[in-house]
């Protein structure tokens, strides 16, 4: 590995040369214009690049632990296969970086800019990502063992085949955010806001959402078995084929939520509103209501069996080819009557 000074590093990448096999090990680069630099091997370990300009730069097999780049431009640079451990990013302009296949374990980036940016099988354990702009970033194949990831509204952010059980999240917020394939199972998301953020297929079993707001999300799919939703505001959400048996929904709020092919099976559901709700097909054998605002919710063709209704508002609620074998329904009366012509027409055989 040989040595260039700091002059020549600036001069090779003024010309267009690639910077290869360079040992810059505690090199002093603070302001140096490196935009458009092509970056091999080079061991910027301890370095400092403070307020560096390394725009559109490509960095391949580098290694920068310990290195400070504070108020670094790095837009639009691509570093890969390379190592950030214990790097120092804080206040670094970060707009559309790719990050692909790094160690960045226990990196600072304070108040960074990291919008559009694509971090992608990169391990993170340990990192504070704190107070960032992370707008419509994608994190892909990316480790987060004990990070943290607070104090940044999450605006059309992708986490995509991620352990996030032990990610830092305090004080964020979510909005159109989608997780693919990951693991949030039994953690705490208490009081968290969650805006048409989509779990669909996520398992989050034992995760507690108490009084979180998931209004407008998709759970399409997802694993909520035990999950706590007590006093969560979920208007407008889509829980379509979604477990949640057994799972506590005590006060929460699902106005206009469609639980089409949802197992309720177990789940409490007392004091809930259910206005306007869609359960079709639902399998709520068990399921407690009691007290719940039901007005207009519709219930076609689902499994009511051993339900408690008790209490329940049922005004003008659609039970329709419902099982409702020793369920306990006093409020009968205010729902729709049986539509016997509709069932006369769904029970016969197709015409010949």
């Amino acid at each position: 590995m040989k040595s260039m000074t700091s002059a020549e590093v600036i001069e090779s990448v003024y010309y267009g040369i690639e910077v290869h096999d360079v040992d810059l090990h505690n090199a002093d680069l603070r302001g140096a214009a490196l935009a458009g630099g092509m970056f091999r091997e080079v061991d910027f370990r301890g370095a400092t690049l403070d307020r560096a300009s390394l725009r559109e730069s490509i960095l391949l097999d580098c290694r920068l632990d310990g290195a400070s780049l504070e108020q670094a431009d790095l837009r639009g640079s691509m570093v890969r296969s390379s190592s950030l451990v214990g790097a120092r990013m804080d206040g670094a302009r970060m707009t559309s970086i790719k990050l692909v296949d790094c160690d960045a374990r226990s990196l600072a980036a304070i108040e960074a800019d990291i919008r559009s940016g694509n971090l992608i099988d990169t391990r993170l354990d340990q990192a504070a990502l704190v107070g960032c702009s992370l707008d419509q970033v994608s994190m892909i194949g990316c480790s987060f063992a004990k990070a943290k990831l607070s104090n940044s509204p999450l605006v059309a952010v992708t986490f995509a085949k991620a352990d996030l059980r032990t990610l830092d999240w305090s004080a964020c917020t979510f909005e159109r955010v989608v997780f693919f394939e990951c693991k949030l199972a039994g953690r705490s998301l208490r009081e968290m806001t969650f805006r048409f953020t989509n779990f669909s297929g996520v398992d989050l079993s034992r995760v507690d959402l108490t009084n979180a707001d998931i209004s407008r999300c998709v759970f399409k799919g997802a694993k909520m078995a035990g999950c706590k939703l007590d006093g969560a505001v979920a208007d407008n959400a889509l829980f379509v084929e979604a477990d949640l048996s057994a799972a506590s929904l005590r006060g929460a709020s699902l106005r206009q939520g469609i639980l089409s092919d949802a197992n309720l099976e177990g789940a409490v559901l007392a004091d809930a509103s259910l206005y306007q709700a869609i359960l079709h097909d639902a399998r709520c054998r068990g399921a407690s209501f009691e007290r719940a605002e039901l007005t207009y919710a519709d219930f076609t063709r689902a499994d009511l069996s051993q339900t408690n209704f008790a209490d329940a508002s049922l005004t003008r609620a659609n039970f329709h080819a419902a099982n409702d074998e020793g369920a306990h329904i006093p409020g009968r009366a205010h729902a729709l009557p049986e539509d016997a012509e509709r069932l006369a027409a769904e029970s016969s055989e197709p015409a010949t």
